[in-house]
């Protein structure tokens, strides 16, 4: 995908597993609502799900309210936040997406079908 700045220059993976895209971040300093536009601009198509790190931690909830409608908004369906993210991040993501919420860290296996 390129490299975005966000104080600290990072690249994201897209993944295209079927007909669905996937976006895993590193730490999303750039920021995971950039880094997910910027995904749906190079592939032409939304984000199925979003994993890795949102670089939320320690932000307000409010902020995270935020990031969690605002990808609902740009498509994605699934999310799975691991690092970087806090256990505020995760609960409001995990009430925000529901079913759609993954719990994820390290060895984690996820299967799209």
């Amino acid at each position: 995908m390129g490299e975005l700045n966000g104080g600290v220059e990072e690249q994201s993976l897209l993944v295209k597993v079927s007909e669905v895209v996937c976006l895993i971040t590193g730490c999303a300093h750039p920021g995971i609502i950039s880094i997910t536009k910027k995904a749906k601009e190079t592939v032409g198509k939304e984000v199925y799900l979003a994993m890795g790190g949102f670089y939320l931690s320690g932000a307000f909830s409010s902020q995270i309210s935020y990031v969690a409608e605002s990808l609902r908004r740009l498509g994605v369906q699934m999310v799975a936040p691991c690092h970087c993210n806090g256990d505020t991040a995760r609960r409001l993501f995990k009430d925000y997406f529901g079913k759609n919420y993954i719990d994820s860290g390290v060895g984690k296996e996820i299967t799209i079908t």
